[in-house]
């Protein structure tokens, strides 16, 4: 869904009009979630953060399975990137527990979380923009091994470092600008950049917060098909506003407002929810 459409969704009808029409357009890519007996790669359990008397996250339990591109949408100020921050240790939860493939890790340090298995990236583009596009991705790849710290040995003569980081960019289609300075890139080109800093940590599971914002549709397209590509890599976790890249790359979609769950399904089912209606609109269907 484009910005110009976005801001014509004004009623009910509206609403339901453009998510059928995304559906539609899209359901030959939709799929239904991953389904029964799958690993729980990821699980809160009442997952809380509070700021003085303001409950940011409240009591959110959320469950991320094997296999699945999973999406948290939401309105602003509904708790999503709070909880990305307390999944990834930035931020400590004032109540809750939080578990990465059975191990509890709710008061993990940032480090010790990428070092198991979780990356993410960020909603402003965090890269080195006077490193070469490459550089930027071979630090990454040598932050997980044991000469993190030895800034001054030649890192070609690290195992593995250099083929880490020329197949992370060889990912993301970045691998015919690695000699660039990384200022030099296009926004969109930013963004795949920070994915490919990501994926030179060898996540097993890539949370994205808001990752097409200032994409333009062309973009955002080919973010798409970036998904697409690295899903049977990794799992995803995504917060993103375009619904129509939800609606495009997702397993399993869960609604947050006002720091709660308020539904979670396949698209279809999210489409059709009374509650996420009133949560974007404001209101509810009178027939």
């Amino acid at each position: 869904m484009g910005e110009d459409e976005v801001t014509t969704i004004r009623t009910l009808e509206d609403y339901r009009g453009a998510m059928s029409r995304l559906i539609e357009k899209h359901r030959g890519r939709v799929v239904d979630s991953p389904g029964k007996n799958k690993e729980i790669i990821l699980q809160t359990d009442n997952l809380t953060k509070h700021f003085g008397g303001l409950r940011a996250v409240d009591s959110v339990n959320l469950i991320v399975e094997e296999g699945a591109i999973h999406s948290i949408i939401g309105p602003n100020g509904a708790g999503k990137t709070t909880l990305f921050n307390m999944l990834t240790g930035f931020l400590q939860p004032s109540e809750g527990k939080i578990k990465f493939r059975g191990k509890t890790i709710t008061k993990f340090a940032p480090y010790m979380i990428s070092k198991l298995g979780i990356a993410r990236t960020f909603q402003i583009n965090s890269i080195f923009p006077d490193l070469t596009v490459y550089e930027n991705v071979r630090i990454a790849a040598q932050s997980i091994t044991n000469y993190n710290f030895r800034l001054f040995q030649n890192y070609k003569t690290i195992p593995g470092v250099q083929n880490k980081a020329n197949k992370a960019l060889e990912n993301v289609g970045l691998i015919e600008r690695r000699g660039l300075l990384a200022k030099h890139l296009s926004y969109g080109e930013k963004r795949r950049l920070e994915i490919a800093i990501a994926l030179a940590t060898e996540p097993k599971l890539l949370l994205l917060d808001e990752p097409t914002s200032g994409m333009s549709p062309e973009e955002s397209d080919r973010f798409i098909d970036l998904v697409d590509q690295i899903s049977g890599k990794v799992i995803i976790l995504l917060i993103e506003h375009n619904v129509d890249v939800v609606l495009s790359v997702s397993h399993k979609i869960t609604v947050m407002n006002q720091g709660k769950i308020l539904a979670e399904g396949i698209p279809e089912q999210i489409k059709e929810d009374i509650r996420v209606q009133e949560a974007y609109l404001g209101v509810v269907d009178a027939s």
